[in-house]
């Protein structure tokens, strides 16, 4: 999973990896594990977050699992138009924006924390997957991150704590699916189906999977300059989506992409 998934213009701020060679930020002020060194304000303010979601790591174990196992720093950005989060898995790092709403920097938090807990399981996308593959490979770890990370804001807001709902359901890069988790939440009670839900809804986003999609193949050619890698073939094994889609309590979910995915 090395290289950029990077997206331009802003409309998708939740990402999965930044740039191998992205420079060391001079405006980046980090909290490294055991991430208990609270001495400035900004670690401060990461280990509030970390402390805010105690609920979901106690009811959704895999992503405190995830924590334990990769140990990332955490840190905080200046704003800019590019991300409001992002993971750059090479250098162990999750990078927040600072000053945002608290209620969306949790939410951002609990989206990167999925992907941890991707990279933990070894989901990440094999250099023998073609460059197409790449990127339908990519489209489900971005579309699982999105529904889990909505699953477990919802159980958040059951249990009194809606401000990570609240502000995920509110961003115009995820509104449309936190829309279709809570309808079929509401309608059935049934967390795996709406997460299954979520996750096919993130895909009828066409800005969102075409911007997925140059971003993806962008990493994917970049890799290629890089490792001077002859053009790989394979496809996405059939059992990945089984393993990929598990809530992070454990539960599986049927979650399904569509039918026909973008073409280059």
């Amino acid at each position: 999973m090395a290289g950029r998934v990077r997206l331009r213009g802003g409309l998708l701020a939740l990402l999965l990896l930044v740039p191998l060679a992205r420079p060391a930020h001079a405006a980046l002020h980090c909290l490294r594990a055991p991430w208990t060194a609270t001495v400035t304000e900004d670690q401060r303010t990461i280990r509030a977050l970390l402390d805010s979601l105690g609920h979901a790591f106690d009811r959704h174990p895999s992503l405190a699992e995830g924590m334990e196992q990769m140990r990332p720093t955490f840190c905080l950005d200046d704003p800019n138009v590019e991300t409001q989060g992002y993971m750059i898995v090479e250098r162990g790092l999750i990078v927040l924006t600072r000053g945002l709403p608290e209620g969306l920097q949790r939410g951002i938090l609990l989206h990167e924390l999925r992907h941890l807990d991707q990279v933990a399981r070894s989901m990440c996308p094999a250099p023998s997957l073609s460059m197409r593959e790449n990127a339908r490979a990519t489209f489900a770890i971005e579309a699982d991150a999105s529904a889990v990370s909505l699953h477990v804001a919802w159980d958040l807001k059951e249990m009194g704590d809606p401000a990570p709902w609240e502000a995920l359901a509110g961003w115009p890069s995820q509104a449309d699916v936190a829309a279709r988790y809570a309808q079929v939440m509401e309608q059935t009670g049934d967390g795996p189906a709406a997460t299954a839900a979520a996750f096919r809804q993130w895909y009828d986003g066409a800005d969102r999977v075409e911007r997925y999609y140059v971003a993806s193949c962008s990493d994917y050619l970049d890799r290629q300059d890089r490792t001077r890698a002859l053009p790989a073939t394979g496809t996405v094994d059939p059992g990945y989506f089984t393993t990929l889609c598990r809530l992070p309590s454990g539960t599986p979910y049927p979650c399904e992409e569509p039918e026909e995915l973008p073409r280059r």
